[in-house]
């Protein structure tokens, strides 16, 4: 099929597509948030979580046919996208490279642990950073074989029927009954996580923190980055608006987080427009200050206890379980960092070092599922469980120079995608504050729908082609 991908002088530039291939992009993006079917989790017994999601096939199929119709010959061109993706793709290969070395390191000093050698530690997250690569560069064919105006169709899709599930997810928390039976009846594949012990609105995923994280890092981004544009502002209000209910029941102090980080980050683009919206954001903002200094305590008051706790309380409540699991791993990886601050323990091999670091106020607290991982640590290598404490534990301070250049050539994308795509530029934008806060809560290992997100500026868009 014939379609233009850009401009020349007033003229299309052609292309052959195939309509097998337009098929598997569209099918990929509408299930960026859907896990592995549960006829296919064959996949995930053998790659771990790089399979945890459908897409994990989906790109391995889209890549394969990009080679077939190019006759296995990459097309990497010097542009600035060009240029940014091979920084991250080199980035990659010497991130794992410095962890082989650890490897060996470790291997040498430390021996084996748990029955494992230190390169069992290390091969999975090396799978996974090289997943990352094939996911971008996936991402990158995409927006070749569709138009942006396809894209955003395709996505505005899959945020309308997370809100529809969302709902009807409300109907089976509260009232259980023939509403959870249909919805075990409809999922066949396993992918709705209908459990009867389920008591947190969770979407495609396995709990509220799951579904927190597809709202505040791919749904409220694009829908704000709507309310960027005159022509779309009064649908992505409405939905926007919608979204409230099913929010609420999620339950999940990270999701609140994770949606503040965007409302953040759309009030910097909003901030970063003319003088007159600086103002009014200025004003806008010393005058919230006022109010909760003034109203505070009457405004928190009035929230229900269970939510109010969520969103003040939990975080610091060290008798919380969860809030326990997620500390635990910030001691642990910072006191690996410790160990070898230079160029890492080797991303993997964290578990080395879990034992001998864990704190001893984590141990015996109720409803924390922290010794589950403790006693895991045990009996395997277990990795630093959260991204970003993860690569300063595993790469060190090397590491993290090598990814800050990455940022860097990032950063300088978004310059030029402002002028060719103000929908990438935005979502990416108001996106970032909330992959942060994702970050230190979560690993991103097989996430297609995050990686989607954090592709963004790697992509050459229409208004770019030649």
């Amino acid at each position: 099929m014939e379609r233009w991908n850009n401009r020349l002088e007033g003229s299309y530039i052609y292309t052959d597509t195939s309509s097998v291939e337009r098929g598997i992009a569209k099918l990929y993006l509408f299930l960026l948030p859907v896990r592995m079917i549960s006829p296919l989790l064959g996949f995930a017994e053998l790659f771990h979580g790089a399979a945890l999601y459908f897409d994990f096939l989906l790109n391995i199929l889209g890549i394969a046919l990009y080679l077939v119709e190019h006759r296995f010959v990459l097309k990497i061109s010097n542009s600035n996208s060009d240029r940014a993706f091979k920084t991250f793709g080199l980035t990659v290969c010497l991130l794992n490279l410095m962890s082989l070395v650890m490897a060996i390191i470790t291997q040498i000093t430390r021996g084996s642990y748990a029955g494992e050698t230190a390169f069992s530690g290390i091969l999975g997250m090396e799978i996974y950073f090289f997943q990352y690569v094939l996911m971008i560069a996936y991402n990158r064919r995409i927006f070749h074989v569709l138009s942006e105006d396809e894209i955003k169709r395709v996505l505005s899709g899959v945020c309308w029927c997370l809100l529809i599930l969302g709902y009807y997810q409300i109907l089976v928390l509260t009232f259980e009954g023939v509403f959870r039976s249909i919805l075990n009846a409809v999922d066949v594949f396993h992918i709705l996580w209908p459990e009867t012990t389920m008591w947190k609105l969770s979407l495609t995923g396995k709990e509220g923190a799951d579904a927190g994280n597809m709202f505040g890092i791919f749904v409220l981004p694009f829908l704000l980055g709507q309310l960027l544009d005159e022509r779309k502002k009064g649908k992505a209000l409405v939905q926007i608006l919608l979204w409230i209910p099913p929010l609420v029941m999620m339950k999940s102090t990270s999701a609140y987080l994770m949606v503040l980080a965007s409302v953040f980050g759309f009030l910097m683009c909003l901030y970063s427009g003319n003088t007159r919206k600086r103002l009014f954001i200025f004003c806008g903002g010393l005058l919230i200050i006022a109010l909760l200094l003034i109203f505070g305590d009457t405004l928190v008051n009035l929230l229900p206890t269970d939510i109010r706790y969520l969103i003040f309380g939990k975080a610091l409540d060290f008798t919380n379980g969860s809030t326990v699991a997620r500390l635990v791993p910030f001691v642990t990886n910072w006191n690996a960092f410790l160990q070898e601050p230079i160029i890492g323990v080797g991303n993997g091999l964290q578990g080395y070092y879990y034992i001998e670091f864990f704190p001893e106020w984590a141990r015996n607290v109720a409803g924390s599922d922290v010794m589950n991982f403790y006693n895991t640590a045990k009996n395997e290598i277990i990795n630093g469980g959260l991204f970003l404490p993860g690569l300063l534990s595993g790469y060190g301070i090397v590491g993290i120079g090598l990814i800050i250049h990455v940022i860097h050539s990032m950063k300088s994308r978004l310059y030029q995608m402002r002028d060719t795509s103000t929908f990438a530029y935005n979502f990416f934008r108001i996106a970032v504050p909330a992959i942060i806060v994702c970050g230190l809560q979560t690993e991103f290992s097989g996430n297609y729908l995050i990686w989607f997100v954090i592709g963004l500026p790697f992509i050459e868009y229409e208004g770019e082609r030649e």
